[in-house]
């Protein structure tokens, strides 16, 4: 059958499958057997495929004499594929399919080895839906394989997307496209675990269309290299964990940790003052070493958790905070080898302000990956947001770490204009449930932004963009697309 529109994605499979062709051994070694191969696992094919107009299925197999192996596939509705190239025993062997009608299509495999031994996996099959009702002119091809979301769209569009387990347990997950629009995506979709089922909502827009569609998959055991920005419930106080794509770790801030202020009672939970929360957490994700620890400022709730990492001997290069700059200054980037860049725009008091609030010493990082920004504020106040946007420092950002627990002093409207001029404008709020000084407030001022924050406030709120109680907030990017994860409660 031919297809008729061999996308990217097909093509890109094509090469992979003809670049594992392996050397046409056609003996196996000195065991002498004369065993068919073996069809190892299940097929793997996405859930469900909308629009147009193909997919792809792939299946593993052995040869228990090491013999070149090969596949083909029966689509379930009568059509058989042909059988692929020969590739080496153990290889993943792969084929597209070009639909042309909707319908569940009940896919086997059969595999054969060079001796012409073959072996059927009639009664291992796998199912796949198939819709191909025209929804829109936005879209060519839709699919999720492995993990990934694959789509190329007739315009260049923005994108967001919302999933979680179709029992509405654990974790959910939003995504939002970058700034820029794009007619090709191809991105990964954290999950919690392999074989969860999952229901994700999509939305594309243009300038004139609007599209959205609901799909089902299958979680994997697939990962992928992204960029992680991980927000620990610390409690009152801020822990921010940040892992590259080449495994390069940060840690901005740690909460109080086992280090109890001298005001506090070490009992009182909204302050999280005597327990290792950032360090359980780093010890969780199996970090063995880390690139920096930022110390934004001087105070308990952000660098007592940095010592607690510290006194359990995790290795680290760097320790940067305003009183140790390493010889940075304002604008420079960290010395890090990684596709994402970490630029400084505060590292002291700015000029002008006065230095009298440790809050404005707070060093401030713009967090860059392709076409995703971060911007990480510590407990940086008023007089520095305003001699940012005064001085034309660059501030428009996806994600924003609200200044100071979202307290009344941080997070001006003037400064909020500023920085959240793209598509994605999320903020995420770090702080305790019950502290006394009410953070966050002035709630109604985050009307326009998706707010994420890790505990309960005491001010009443409205609205779906708010979502408080998340414990962890989790963020994953790939450089254009970025995907909040949070408990929700």
């Amino acid at each position: 059958m031919i297809i008729k529109r061999f996308s990217l994605i097909a093509v890109i499979v094509l090469l992979v499958l003809l670049a594992s062709c392996g050397e046409n051994r056609t003996t196996g070694g000195d065991n002498g057997n004369n065993e068919p191969p073996e069809i190892v696992g299940v097929i793997s094919v996405p859930d469900t495929v909308s629009i147009n107009s193909f997919f792809v299925a792939s299946i593993v197999v052995n040869d228990p004499q090491d013999l070149d192996v090969q596949v083909r596939f029966n689509w379930g509705n009568g059509v058989y594929s042909e059988y692929t190239a020969f590739a080496p025993s153990g290889s993943t062997l792969t084929m597209p399919y070009a639909y042309q009608s909707s319908g569940v299509y009940t896919i086997s495999v059969t595999a054969r080895n060079r001796a012409g031994l073959t072996i059927s996996n009639e009664s291992s099959t796998r199912q796949i839906s198939i819709i191909t009702k025209e929804y829109s002119t936005l879209i060519n091809d839709l699919l999720i394989h492995d993990n990934r979301l694959f789509m190329t769209t007739g315009s260049e569009v923005k994108l967001s997307l919302s999933y979680q387990r179709d029992n509405l347990q654990g974790r959910s997950y939003k995504g939002y496209s970058a700034r820029y629009k794009r007619s090709y995506v191809d991105f990964p979709l954290p999950v919690e675990g392999s074989n969860i089922n999952y229901q994700l909502h999509l939305e594309l827009h243009d300038n004139t269309t609007l599209f959205d569609t609901l799909l089902v998959f299958t979680s994997t055991s697939s990962e992928y290299p992204m960029l992680r920005v991980d927000f620990v419930d610390v409690k009152q106080g801020d822990g921010t964990l940040i892992q590259t794509p080449e495994g390069e770790v940060i840690a901005v801030d740690g909460g109080y940790g086992t280090n109890v202020p001298p005001f506090s009672n070490p009992n009182a939970p909204w302050h999280g003052a005597g327990y290792p929360y950032m360090l359980d957490y780093v010890l969780n994700e199996n970090i063995g070493r880390f690139r920096f620890l930022v110390e934004t400022h001087r105070h308990m709730d952000h660098w007592g958790g940095l010592q607690d990492i510290i006194d359990y001997n995790i290795p680290y290069d760097y320790y940067l905070s305003p009183d140790t700059p390493l010889n940075y200054e304002v604008g420079d980037f960290l010395d890090i080898s990684s596709a994402v860049s970490f630029q400084i725009l505060n590292l002291d008091f700015p000029p002008g302000v006065s230095q009298t609030n440790e809050n404005n010493r707070s060093i401030v990082l713009r967090i860059e990956y392709g076409e995703i920004v971060y911007l990480l504020t510590g407990d940086m106040e008023h007089p520095v947001e305003n001699y940012l946007v005064n001085n034309n420092f660059p501030l428009s950002a996806d994600v924003l770490k609200i200044g100071h627990h979202g307290s009344q002093t941080s997070s001006r409207d003037y400064f909020l204009q500023e920085v959240f001029t793209r598509h994605a404008r999320i903020g995420v709020i770090s702080f305790g449930t019950g502290n006394p000084y009410n953070h966050p407030h002035d709630l109604q001022r985050f009307a326009d932004y998706e707010i994420f924050g890790t505990n309960l406030p005491s001010e009443p709120y409205q609205g779906d963009n708010y979502h408080f109680d998340t414990g962890d907030v989790k963020t994953f990017s790939d450089g254009y697309i970025i995907i909040v994860s949070y408990d929700n409660n």
